[in-house]
């Protein structure tokens, strides 16, 4: 989906289906190491995410079990946009 990131691919267990939480940490974890395109696999299904560097926010396509890839991506946009709201971001710059 992503031409301008490289992709990170997470293949959940085929086991259990995955809960709206736990693909929400997962995704925390992988945000949290500045990954902007992230493909999620569970048997046959798939959910893509893709944040869009124009606008900086994120689209989703596909679905797992019976959360889409268009909701976790309005939910990302949601709490980035609170965030923004509500917080002052100070980037400190190492001498």
């Amino acid at each position: 989906m992503s031409q301008l990131f490289p992709i990170a691919k997470i293949k959940l267990n085929d086991k259990r289906p995955p809960s709206h939480a736990l693909i929400m940490r997962l995704l925390g974890v992988y945000l949290a190491a500045g990954h902007k395109a992230i493909d999620i696999h569970w048997r046959g299904d798939f959910m893509q995410l893709d944040c869009d560097p124009r606008s900086n926010e994120w689209r989703g396509m596909g679905s797992i079990n019976q959360e889409s890839g268009s909701r976790i991506a309005r939910e990302l946009n949601e709490i980035r946009q609170f965030v923004l709201d509500h917080f002052q971001v100070i980037r400190v710059c190492p001498n």
